[in-house]
């Protein structure tokens, strides 16, 4: 069910992408500190994930021990250029919480505790009005 990519692992912070068999779920997992170090490689990433226009892209943050603004800042600026795709992040973690509350990512992007809440509304298939 599931196409997996393992990017290498940086200094304090790990990528891992799972992208549905069809292609219109991606699922990218953060883990470790995701600070000014980890922001280059995580807006890669998400850039390319973005490029491949899935119906559906969740960041999963629930491995993340530090978040900072830079690592929000990679957040943000994948909803601006995110087009048809729906984004939602995987948060269930005070300390990634309250950031994102306070610096209003959660009116913009919608935040979910469970994968299965996240994906829930994901239909799977590509609208055929598009």
């Amino acid at each position: 069910m599931w196409d997996d990519t393992y990017l290498p692992k940086g200094q304090g912070f790990d990528i891992e992408v799972r992208r549905s068999d069809d292609g219109t779920l991606v699922v990218v997992t953060v883990s470790g500190a995701l600070d000014l170090s980890a922001t280059p490689a995580l807006g890669t990433t998400l850039g390319a994930e973005v490029d491949r226009e899935p119906v559906t892209l969740v960041v999963d943050l629930t491995a993340v021990t530090i978040l900072s603004s830079p690592g929000i800042a990679v957040l943000l600026r994948t909803h601006r250029g995110i087009g048809k795709t729906r984004l939602c992040l995987l948060v269930d973690t005070d300390h990634v919480q309250r950031p994102l509350e306070l610096l209003g990512v959660t009116e913009a992007i919608p935040v979910f505790r469970r994968l299965e809440e996240a994906v829930a509304g994901h239909g799977g298939g590509r609208d055929s009005t598009a």
